[in-house]
């Protein structure tokens, strides 16, 4: 019986993830998407994401050697949401003991927050088609690994709200670097 109640709480937990981003993602297609945009530190932001990704995956080594200040004009909630699916992807596909580096830099007023792992990686097929909706490799299906293929159409669709940029760089499995810049304030 705990097991079924259990199960039954995972699957809703995962069906109502998957809810909350097709609503967000037809908000954007209709475009009645709000954001509530202001100022704010980025890094602070940053920084409370890795402590909290600190406390719940204890078996990955994380390091945030350069967390600078930098003020960026935006929906802070989106802004962390798309951050938090880099984050989440780079534990998700990477292993025990695996490195993920988290940085937030101030170049010249832009805000680049840059994730990387020591994870799997991916192919050049992958890399061209890891924004589509829905997609998801061959191997990371293989695996087993959960997810909707979601996650990062979503991040992008919310940094481009932000007229931001993303840099993908990956080898198959070697790990990826999640290059993310928001433009600074005019």
């Amino acid at each position: 019986l705990e097991e079924a109640i259990e199960a039954i709480q995972i699957e809703s937990k995962e069906m109502q993830d998957l809810v909350e981003k097709l609503l967000f993602l037809s908000r954007h297609d209709k475009k009645t998407l709000k954001l509530k945009k202001s100022k704010f530190n980025m890094c602070d932001v940053v920084e409370d994401m890795i402590k909290e990704t600190k406390l719940v995956v204890s078996n990955r080594s994380i390091h945030s050697p350069l967390l600078e200040d930098v003020v960026v004009y935006g929906d802070k909630q989106t802004l962390k949401q798309a951050i938090r699916v880099f984050i989440d992807n780079s534990v998700k596909y990477s292993k025990d003991g695996d490195n993920i580096t988290i940085t937030c830099e101030n170049k010249g007023g832009d805000c680049v927050i840059t994730i990387q792992d020591t994870g799997i990686g991916m192919t050049q097929k992958d890399l061209n088609n890891i924004f589509e909706r829905f997609y998801r490799s061959d191997y990371v299906r293989n695996q087993k690994i959960n997810g909707n293929g979601l996650g990062l159409s979503i991040a992008k669709l919310i940094i481009l709200k932000h007229t931001g940029r993303i840099k993908v760089r990956s080898r198959y499995l070697e790990g990826s670097k999640f290059i993310i810049t928001l433009p600074k304030i005019r």
